[in-house]
């Protein structure tokens, strides 16, 4: 930014914005351009957000976010993080109306069916995704792999990267309701899912008020590991 887009920002003169980033330049926390005379970030800087990122664990973020979520729109909820097999349950939280599922901490979700490997398949690196998909394509049964639907799930993968929200129902098991939410980190990787569990018994009008606030949480989380939404004209890291 110039100093007078800096002065304009902070509501203050022009000379004293430049003898407070001198200050700042000197410091290391800010660099000028000497060919277009605009400032930027300094290397202290970025080292210390660096360590700041560094210092912060995801799934206890992630963890601490969902628990106040169920505290305050009073859902169920899952912690899911990827394994080698695919979604692992890390914590599962129970609202003052339990689901009570053949489901618990430790268990694998299945990669292709459910919400909470949708979010992480949706934004892995994409040769990460097709050995995912190949992988898992290959692990099911000749007749259900050749019956499966890829190209319904690769549709379902492009909304979940559009609108960070997966849904499903009954795939995982009768009845059972979800829709997850990713936890992205600075490079935009996925390193959790969230995610909010329901089932025929659910007041359904506040699951879906609960979506939303889901939603917010994830992203709240994943702004704090680093993540910025990629602009639409910016190319991709992956």
């Amino acid at each position: 930014m110039s100093v007078k887009e800096l002065a304009d920002e902070v509501d203050m003169s022009t000379s004293r914005t430049h003898r407070y980033l001198a200050s700042l330049v000197r410091a290391g926390l800010i660099e000028r351009d000497a060919a277009s005379g605009r400032y930027d970030l300094g290397e202290l800087t970025l080292q210390l957000g660096v360590a700041a990122l560094n210092r912060l664990n995801p799934v206890a973020e992630a963890s601490k976010t969902l628990r106040t979520l169920v505290n305050d729109v009073d859902q169920t909820a899952v912690l899911a993080v990827w394994s080698e097999r695919g979604p692992v349950i890390a914590h599962w939280i129970h609202s003052s109306r339990p689901v009570i599922m053949n489901l618990n901490v430790g268990s694998i979700l299945p990669i292709l069916t459910s919400s909470s490997a949708r979010v992480f398949l949706a934004f892995m690196p994409p040769n990460v995704l097709e050995a995912t998909l190949d992988s898992a394509l290959r692990a099911l049964e000749p007749q259900a792999a050749k019956e499966f639907d890829m190209e319904k799930l690769r549709r379902q993968i492009a909304e979940v990267q559009r609108d960070h929200l997966a849904r499903v129902a009954g795939a995982v098991a009768p009845g059972l309701l979800t829709a997850s939410a990713p936890v992205l980190d600075a490079q935009g990787e996925p390193v959790a899912a969230m995610s909010l569990v329901a089932t025929h018994t659910t007041d359904m009008e506040r699951f879906e008020a609960a979506i939303p606030v889901l939603c917010r949480g994830a992203g709240q989380v994943s702004r704090r590991l680093g993540y910025r939404p990629r602009q639409p004209d910016e190319p991709s890291a992956s």
